[in-house]
């Protein structure tokens, strides 16, 4: 069973999780690219924000992810709301990445 999204290249435009409300103000976020198609780079941002801010920030991001594998990330100083951003920075529009996003891991500041 496969658990996860398939995003492709097509016109360049991100990809957006969902807002999730923060438990504390330390996660780990982990990605796992389970397959490739084409020669895609992606970039993974962590935004957050706070309920009556009017924009998304970004709190920190990926190295850019070209193959599969697990990659995780310990961002700190997180705000109310954050999201994931998912866009391509190379790639054809037929290239993609089957992508999944775990829950982030709260850990104690």
């Amino acid at each position: 069973m496969l658990v996860g999204d398939l995003m492709l290249v097509m016109a360049g435009n991100p990809y957006y999780g969902a807002p999730l409300g923060r438990s504390t103000l330390r996660a780990n976020f982990t990605v796992q690219v389970l397959n490739t198609t084409g020669t895609a780079s992606m970039v993974v941002a962590i935004e957050h924000r706070n309920a009556d801010d009017n924009a998304w920030t970004a709190a920190g991001a990926f190295a850019p992810i070209g193959a599969n594998g697990v990659y995780v990330l310990d961002l700190a100083g997180l705000k109310e709301l954050i999201r994931f951003r998912f866009s391509f920075v190379a790639g054809a529009a037929t290239d993609g990445m089957y992508v999944y996003a775990a829950a982030p891991q709260w850990l104690r500041d």
